[in-house]
């Protein structure tokens, strides 16, 4: 069991069953001297989730992620090629791009990985072989650098940028 589960069962619930099932999974675990040291780390963590800044943190980070993910699709949207299509997700840190069928993005991926550029191939989430016009951009981590990185990619996936078909 994670701690933070066991700190807030320990915390809220207090039965004699969540604490023996604690102690046996730490003395298991641990020496007898980190006990303490153990639980004043459960007390602090549970006070931490009970004190909100948890929930505050996490959105926070929700609004960052939705507001990054906004800002890629509005990109792409407009620098795309006609025939593509971007998904703007519900959740999660993934944006899917479908390409012109023509279009292989393993080979774009080759190409791009030898600039230090990089992103998820569509191939890799078929085991049939679909989706090679397909990739997955994270914008977790938004940045200059990952801007002028999206810059080049787009550069790349423009219909005048030579060899970027798929081989027969």
């Amino acid at each position: 069991w994670p701690l933070w589960i066991q700190a807030d069962r320990m915390r809220t619930a207090g039965t004699m069953w969540t604490r023996r099932v604690s102690r046996t999974r730490m003395s298991a675990s641990l020496p007898t001297s980190s006990e303490p040291i153990i639980r004043s780390w459960r007390t602090a963590l549970a006070d931490y989730l009970a004190s909100g800044e948890y929930s505050r943190l996490i959105q926070r980070a929700r609004r960052t992620y939705a507001q990054q993910a906004r800002q890629l699709y509005e990109k792409l949207r407009s620098r795309l090629p006609a025939g593509s299509t971007c998904y703007l997700p519900q959740g999660g840190k993934m944006l899917w791009v479908e390409l012109p069928a023509h279009q292989d993005t393993l080979e774009l991926y080759h190409r791009c990985r030898d600039l230090g550029l990089s992103f998820s191939p569509g191939c890799l989430y078929s085991a049939l072989g679909n989706y090679s016009h397909c990739f997955r951009l994270n914008y977790s981590h938004w940045n200059e650098q990952v801007e002028a990185g999206l810059e080049q990619l787009l550069d790349f996936i423009h219909p005048s940028a030579p060899g970027f078909t798929r081989g027969t």
